[in-house]
């Protein structure tokens, strides 16, 4: 149920050169409810703006998000000046992008900051006791770019069916985990089930591309891809 939570900013993390994660405990209500991938309004006093929620659905007294602060809009600029203790105030929970309750396979593919949603749904996959294989293929341009690392390490280790990729498109670095070329090259070269739901995020272009090719070359039914653009 959409509600309006008082919180305070508990972390203001810096992940690489653009990207923060913002964690914030809540004050009124104490508890939150929501769905893996849903998002959450912030108000930022000029309007509201929209930041997907990145912690476990499994996690009830705070929520954090990661955002890209380019191209530096109000909304950026608003998080950046938070202090840690200061007040914020927000809606939540909103948005139809979640985990479907079933047993088939997933696949997750993000792109850059669309790992925001991802994050909620891989933790809440890891947390359960689904048995079915899941995979996570994150697009970024480089290595540099990257962050996060320390979180699918120990989920590949806890859940023996979890498996990911970082693909590379402007590094020819191909070790695993890492794929030198774009999401649809690694996903080309992949036997997935063809019972899997994908799950998409990231840049709206990047995303009806995926979209796309998972419907065209891959075959996809459209009922088992699901997706969430940012702006």
């Amino acid at each position: 149920m959409l509600q309006n939570y008082q919180a305070h900013l508990i972390t203001k993390e810096q992940l690489n050169q653009t990207v923060y994660r913002f964690e914030f405990g809540l004050d009124e209500p104490k508890i939150i409810d929501f769905l893996a991938g849903q998002y959450l309004l912030l108000d930022i006093k000029q309007g509201y703006r929209q930041y997907s929620i990145s912690s476990s659905s499994n996690q009830h007294h705070s929520v954090e998000t990661i955002v890209d602060t380019l191209p530096m809009g109000i909304g950026s600029q608003y998080l950046l000046n938070l202090a840690v203790g200061q007040p914020i105030s927000f809606r939540a929970p909103m948005g139809l992008f979640t985990l479907k309750s079933n047993s088939n396979p997933k696949v997750f593919l993000a792109t850059g900051a669309g790992i925001s949603p991802i994050k909620s749904m891989l933790f809440n996959l890891s947390e359960s006791d689904f048995s079915a294989p899941f995979f996570l293929l994150w697009g970024l341009k480089k290595q540099s770019a990257l962050y996060l690392q320390d979180c699918w390490q120990k989920l590949a280790q806890s859940k023996p069916n979890f498996s990911y990729h970082y693909c590379l498109s402007q590094e020819n670095f191909g070790q695993a985990p890492f794929f030198a070329g774009h999401i649809q090259e690694k996903l080309n070269s992949m036997p997935l089930p063809t019972t899997s739901e994908f799950y998409l995020c990231g840049r709206q272009p990047t995303v009806e591309a995926l979209q796309g090719y998972l419907q065209t070359t891959l075959s996809v039914p459209i009922e088992n891809i699901f997706h969430e653009n940012f702006t």
